[in-house]
Order: structure tokens, then sequence, then C-alpha cells
């Protein structure tokens, strides 16, 4: 498409991303994905309303699913549908890791939601009870869905007919990949992860909005009305992570964005993400990110004048 738009994730209080279009009347989103970008090298975990489609261009990423692992080479293609949540990362961590996307919003689909077309094979996107699927290159439809996405990455936003270029390429992925899923979601309707994404949520919303308090365990499980064991599983499940574990990484996450955005001290910083002790916060911040937070600073304030 020209200039390359790498991906800058905008999450809210639940780790759902807001999504910008070019063009708000045709919600697709075409971008390039380069691990160095990330903190840590990680996307990190979020989720969204839209289909999403990733093709690896350069080294191997493990790409984690509902806490399912789908580890992809280069030029493996994954699916992943609404509402579940996902993470990324390099599956070496010193070897340059890249990939090229597109997510688009199935809705557009339909001139109303109420429609055959959308309610037959794009309605129950969201409720599928598996989130993803992954396509090697060597498969036939791994071969036609990276062919589908390097031309739509190859034609210009501006040439005519570019947005039937691309439901061209989309409805074509659609059957490949993405339509037998989402039948599937529509025969078994919600299952047992729809209820522990509601869960989670609540329990991220509340982790997003008290981060600079002190928080504990019972604090998460009241928040989402479950037992301490549902928590655990919950975070376990979807982030790899127990909740005390989830809650450090969201505080350094914060913190490495404000000490980006702003001169205040690192011991300032410290505190308002919730961090008691300055000293404990450059020990868990080094341990994450291969540096002092202020040497962090310096580093994304130099390559900030750089760019």
């Amino acid at each position: 498409m020209g200039q390359r738009i790498f991906k800058k994730l905008d999450l809210g209080h639940d780790l759902m991303e807001h999504q910008y279009y070019r063009d708000e009347s045709f919600p697709v989103e075409v971008y390039e994905d380069d691990f160095d970008e990330f903190p840590d090298r990680t996307l990190p975990c979020h989720w969204h309303l839209t289909v999403e489609f990733d093709l690896m261009t350069a080294g191997n990423a493990d790409y984690i699913v509902d806490g399912i692992p789908h580890t992809l080479r280069c030029g493996d293609v994954i699916l992943v549908l609404p509402g579940h949540m996902h993470m990324a990362k390099p599956e070496t961590p010193d070897r340059r890791t890249q990939a090229i996307g597109m997510t688009f919003d199935p809705t557009m689909f339909a001139a109303s939601p109420g429609t055959l077309f959308y309610h037959r094979f794009f309605a129950a996107a969201g409720s599928a009870e598996t989130g993803a699927a992954a396509f090697s290159a060597g498969s036939a439809a791994g071969r036609e869905l990276r062919a589908c996405l390097r031309r739509i990455h190859a034609v210009s936003a501006d040439a005519p007919c570019f947005e039937l270029q691309c439901m061209e390429e989309i409805l074509h992925m659609w059957r490949l990949s993405g339509a037998a899923m989402v039948q599937d979601g529509m025969q078994d309707g919600e299952g047992k992860n729809t209820a522990r994404m509601k869960e989670l949520k609540s329990m991220l919303s509340f982790i997003s909005g008290h981060y600079q308090e002190k928080i504990t365990v019972d604090d998460l499980r009241r928040s989402a009305s479950v037992s301490r064991s549902s928590c655990f599983r919950n975070f376990r499940y979807y982030t790899g992570m127990n909740p005390n574990e989830y809650l450090n990484d969201y505080r350094l996450r914060r913190s490495a964005l404000l000490l980006c955005s702003g001169s205040a001290e690192v011991t300032e910083v410290a505190g308002s993400c919730g961090f008691v002790s300055p000293s404990y916060f450059s020990s868990v911040f080094r341990k994450k990110y291969g540096m002092t937070p202020r040497e962090y600073r310096d580093k994304n304030m130099v390559q900030e004048s750089m760019g």
C-alpha cells in the first residue's frame, strides 16, 4: 500500500484495541508488525471486534490465542476471530521478526446485521469457540492466503477500485479459512470460553482503574464475582501469567509510557504506577526491558529526536 504503516496498539481498560481506519466507511486496516517496535519485543495481550489475518514475513513468532500457543514460521498465516484474547512474541529473542497483516469489520458485509448473507457467514464470528487457526506456508490454503495478503499490501489505497480489490481478496480468504469456524460457532453457541472472557475483562477493567493502588487477588476476584481458583485459571489461560504477574507487567508497561511522555522523576513514575519501592521498581524494570528506567527514557528520547 505504498507507505509502510506499522501497527501501534491503542488499548482500552479491558485490553480491547481501538482501531482507526483511513476511511471510516470502509473498515479495513492494513499494517506491518515489526516486533522491534514493541516494548520487550512483545505484541501485548489484547482483543478486538474485527477479524485479523497475519502473515509472518521474517523470523518466527509464538502467537497465544485464548491461552493456546500457535508457532508461526516465516510464510505461515494465522487467522484470529473477533473477541478472542491474543498476544505474540518472537520465538528467538535476538532475531528480526516481522509480519504483515490486515483486519476488517465483518459487519461491512451487511446492509444491516439482519441480512441473510451476514447472518449465514459472519454473524457468529465473535462467538466461535475456537479463536484462531494457523495455516502453514506449504499447505494449499496457506499459499493462497499468503498470496491474498501480499496482493492487498501491494495495491495503493489511492488506486481506482481499491475497495473492490480488497473485498475480493477478503471474501476469498474468508471462504478458505473463516467460514467453517464461524458456522461451527453458530452451532455451538456461547461456550465456556465466552463466559471466561467476560470474567477476565471485568478483572482487567478493575486493574486499569486501580493499578495505582494496592490490589490483591481477592480484590480482583470480587470485581468479577469469581472464586480465587477461577481468577488464577482465567489469567493463566488467556495471558500466560498469574494475576500478580500480570498486574506487575501492566504497571511496568504503564511506567514505560510515562517515562517516554513526560519529565517526571523515576521515583514519581514508580509511585504513580503502584510501586511502593523505587529500588524494587528499578530492579523489575531492568529485568523486563534490559536497562534502568533512566536509560530507557534517555534511549527513547534520542530515538524520538532522530525520528
